[in-house]
């Protein structure tokens, strides 16, 4: 079973990825609302990839892959490796 969310995984991580806009930044308004109000918002990135209920994991799957392939290149030209 998924673990909850809590206000110490915010605090601790330098990005932060929810896979749908629409269902997570509402849960994060109710659950940690002076944490988003104090935060850079810049931390959160939104992927927009539907739960099972509105898309098959032989859709989502693919989308995640590509979405997580675009972020490890992203991290990867802020954070070079050491010569």
């Amino acid at each position: 079973m998924p673990l909850q969310l809590e206000i110490a995984d915010l605090e601790s991580a330098n990005h932060i990825v929810a896979l749908k806009e629409a269902e997570h930044f509402p849960l994060m308004q109710e659950r940690f609302p002076s944490w988003l109000g104090t935060s850079d918002p810049c931390r959160i990135e939104y992927w927009h990839v539907h739960d099972i209920d509105r898309m098959a994991p032989e859709q989502a799957l693919p989308l995640i892959a590509e979405q997580l392939q675009g972020l490890m290149k992203r991290l990867s030209r802020k954070n070079p490796k050491p010569p």
